[in-house]
């Protein structure tokens, strides 16, 4: 039989827990950059210049039981690394209160700064001698339709309205196996292998499987490419617990 003894663990004191979240926050931002770029993805010098112009610029002063320093970290961290209030709170050892109205306060201060943050984008002129660039638009987007529908129903749709989508002369669309090969519109082979995993390391074993492989690595890319860009909407939508 086996016996197992229980240490009862100390909770700490208010001033131990001052004392922890200190040095916490020297070795976050004080120590050296290694953590400072892991924990914040910026360096200490950085750091500071965000802290000062959040203070003269945002408006945002130390509070009785917090500095500046320790809220804007605390904000950067969540924005650095996607982490819940919960996770945040026993990680600089406050509650959860504290942290998400901390958070809100942060916010606002630093939306302040979208002038100074925010570099705004400089339109491609249309006689851009890289030809790159007009490949990297949405061209069309379709919203609202409600319940489920069939791809080719969708687009059907978008291409009968007066102001719908239009398909420029001589290019096309790459589409998967759920429309059909028509004006515009570039299909895969169906009954053919597609995908990257089926075709790697293999030659193409017909010229429709050839098509088919250069078809999904087309689509690879965009599929990529779309992720990308889903990934920083989701961080925009993020909203902090209250």
């Amino acid at each position: 039989m086996m016996y197992f003894k229980y240490r009862k663990h100390r909770i700490l004191s208010k001033e131990e827990k001052r004392v922890e979240r200190i040095q916490y926050l020297f070795r976050l931002v004080s120590e050296n950059d290694a953590a400072c770029i892991s924990q914040l993805r910026m360096d200490r010098r950085t750091f500071t210049m965000l802290c000062e112009m959040i203070r003269d610029i945002g408006g945002l002063r130390d509070t009785r039981n917090m500095t500046l320093e320790e809220i804007v970290a605390m904000f950067v961290y969540v924005l650095a690394h996607h982490k819940k209030n919960r996770t945040v709170a026993h990680k600089f050892l406050r509650s959860g209160e504290t942290v998400s109205r901390h958070f809100n306060q942060c916010l606002l201060a630093v939306l302040k700064l979208h002038h100074m943050l925010l570099k705004t984008p400089v339109p491609i002129s249309d006689d851009c001698t890289d030809d790159r660039w007009k490949y990297f638009k949405f061209i069309y987007v379709l919203p609202g339709w409600e319940g489920s529908a069939h791809d080719g129903r969708v687009l059907l749709d978008a291409i009968s309205r007066p102001n719908g989508l239009k398909v420029p002369q001589g290019c096309y669309y790459l589409v998967d196996a759920g429309y059909y090969n028509s004006q515009g519109f570039l299909a895969p082979y169906r009954g053919q292998r597609y995908h990257l995993n089926q075709i790697q390391g293999r030659r193409p074993e017909s010229a429709e499987e050839y098509f088919n492989m250069k078809h999904a690595k087309a689509r690879n890319v965009i599929e990529r490419y779309v992720a990308s860009e889903l990934y920083k909407l989701e961080k925009l939508n993020f909203t902090f617990k209250r």
